[in-house]
């Protein structure tokens, strides 16, 4: 069996990244580790609404009764594995169906399983369990192409036929929340995943049982998280939402291959029969991976998701039961910096001026914005798209962006709005609440070349005043990009802009840098002048260098973890494994 589902696995979808939600288990050196949940029996005052009283319990097992009339037309034999009997009538394995009362029903084949991202399963028994928290969207830009699923020709819990005259067991319920059914096959396609990624598989039958408990027990967290976010009326998610972002996805996808067959036999060997029931799986999952981190954002709006502190000997205690599992230290390093963009003269921002407002009269006058944004917006990353920007909240773009774009109308076109980008003209597509879809057409004045040959000389004077002993804090102020981040604590060095790793990849100590260039090749080039002020070498980790950043993660898996415990307390929860 193992063999089997090791023949079906690749890797998964290609990864972007913001801030996703870190793996139990595993302490990241660019970003705060995850935690595994100590104790937290706090009662959250966010009370979900109570279950009236608990559902009728769903029948254990998924079967198909056995055939034993003469051979059926042929079915498809990556439905059910081929046996010398008359074959049963085909069932997916990964659809979950309740079951209810004898004759026991097929599972609909149209209907995927909802999968929650990996979490590191538990390598030891007596470890605590995983902290439960919202799983990220499905990147386009993650390493992995496919996500694993347990082979259509192989489910991992059929039982061996017995005989015309024995049902053949095609999946197994293990835990109902709610209403919804938790499958075996659930649990197997998330241990696929986890070994996908590196994580340590126990061999022995305790200690996989013990990492089957804790993805179960992860499993029912999100469908808690999902199941109280569908209730909250507060929070949508539309389908063309995840549409944008399924599409997005398989775009990405496609450029990895070079042929379209390449791409179907890879898609074949993760298990999916078609590019279309790939997309509903990414669909279904990306919906509830949406809903449960609004659900996480809104709660902390509101002030219900505080962090809860985590004592001195729980953060110690993760720390030690961590040990095995902990990377090494990259290189890292931290540093200071000013940096100083090359601006336009007045001139050319009065030619930029005019051509924005001169784009402005041809929309108003019925002007494609679509088209227009491809024509003549410098936003590179969206004009190939006619200036689509996406969903994004508050505090994603520039204040005079946002200032503007939140108070139009879905259709409205704004005047032109002036931003140290730029000049923009935005359209507004989509609202829902505390968030907004729209597109931009964005006008930037020509920087000329005397103008970049000033920003050089005045790097050049601030490197200078600071050898000779001049105050950093009061050169930054005067001269720095409000755009960017003054000072950048504990940077892998493999993960430094290009730029910033040309200069300062090498480095093997502290000190003040000669200025160097970024973004030699944008229309508006920047001069940094940075300081290195810690460099560390590869090696292990030491608590002392990760303990604030274990107490804040700490803090916020904790204050999800009580949540958890509150929705768990009003749900019909009940663990079949």
């Amino acid at each position: 069996m193992r063999g089997e589902m090791n023949r079906v696995f690749v890797i998964l979808l290609v990864a972007l990244s913001a801030t996703p939600w870190p793996v139990a288990g595993q302490v990241d050196s660019g970003a705060p580790p995850v935690v595994a949940s100590p104790p937290a029996p706090v009662v959250d005052t966010a009370t979900p609404p109570p279950v009236a009283t608990p559902p009728v319990p769903v029948a254990d097992t998924v079967i198909v009764p056995a055939v034993a009339s003469p051979p059926a037309p042929a079915i498809d034999s990556a439905a059910v594995p081929a046996v010398v009997t008359p074959p049963p009538p085909a069932v997916d394995s990964v659809a979950p169906a309740a079951v209810a009362p004898p004759p026991p029903p097929v599972v609909d084949s149209a209907a995927p399983a909802a999968v929650a991202p990996p979490l590191a399963p538990v390598v030891d028994s007596a470890a605590p369990a995983a902290v439960a928290s919202p799983s990220p969207p499905v990147d386009s830009t993650t390493t992995d192409l496919f996500r694993a699923r347990p082979s259509r020709a192989a489910p991992s819990l059929t039982t061996q036929m017995m005989g015309s005259a024995t049902p053949q067991v095609v999946d197994r319920i293990v835990a109902v929340v709610g209403v919804a059914p938790i499958l075996s096959s659930q649990l197997d396609e998330q241990l696929l995943m986890a070994r996908s990624q590196g994580a340590p598989l126990p061999e022995d039958s305790a200690g996989m049982a013990a990492a089957r408990h804790q993805i179960l027990e992860q499993l029912v967290s999100e469908e808690l998280l999902v199941q109280q976010a569908e209730r909250d009326t507060s929070i949508r998610v539309t389908e063309q939402e995840i549409e944008d972002q399924v599409q997005k996805t398989v775009d990405n996808v496609h450029k990895q291959f070079s042929t379209q067959s390449d791409f179907l036999t890879q898609l074949a060997a993760a298990g999916f029969g078609s590019e279309e029931e790939w997309r509903r799986w990414l669909s279904d999952n990306q919906r509830r991976s949406i809903m449960q981190q609004r659900l996480i954002e809104t709660l902390r709006q509101k002030g219900k998701l505080r962090p809860i502190p985590p004592t001195e000997e729980q953060m110690r205690s993760f720390w030690e039961e961590d040990r095995l599992q902990r990377p090494k230290e990259p290189p890292t390093l931290s540093y200071r910096q000013i940096v100083i963009t090359a601006a336009p003269d007045s001139g050319a921002v009065d030619s930029a001026r005019t051509r924005a407002e001169s784009i402005m009269v041809t929309l108003r006058h019925g002007g494609n914005f679509t088209e227009l944004a491809k024509t003549y917006s410098a936003d590179s990353a969206s004009r190939s798209q006619g200036g689509e920007l996406g969903w994004f909240r508050r505090g994603v773009m520039v204040k005079e962006f946002e200032d503007v774009a939140f108070r139009l109308k879905p259709g409205e076109i704004s005047d032109v709005v002036h931003s140290p980008f730029g000049f923009h003209i935005i359209q507004v597509e989509r609202v829902q609440p505390a968030e907004i879809e729209a597109r931009h057409i964005l006008i930037q004045p020509v920087v000329s070349t005397e103008q970049i040959a000033r920003a050089r000389a005045m790097a050049d004077s601030v490197h200078q005043a600071l050898v000779a002993g001049a105050s950093w804090d009061s050169l930054g102020r005067r001269f720095t990009d409000v755009e960017e981040s003054p000072l950048n604590e504990d940077v892998p060095v493999a993960q430094l802009p290009p730029d910033y790793a040309k200069a300062l990849g090498r480095l093997k100590g502290p000190g003040l840098q000669p200025p160097f260039e970024v973004g030699a090749d944008t229309p508006r080039p920047k001069f940094a002048v940075v300081e290195v002020t810690k460099w560390r070498t590869e090696g292990d980790m030491r608590y002392e260098d990760v303990k604030d950043r274990l107490r804040q993660q700490m803090g916020q898996q904790l204050a999800i973890k009580r949540y958890i415990d509150t929705l768990r307390r009003s749900t019909y929860v009940e663990i079949r494994l």
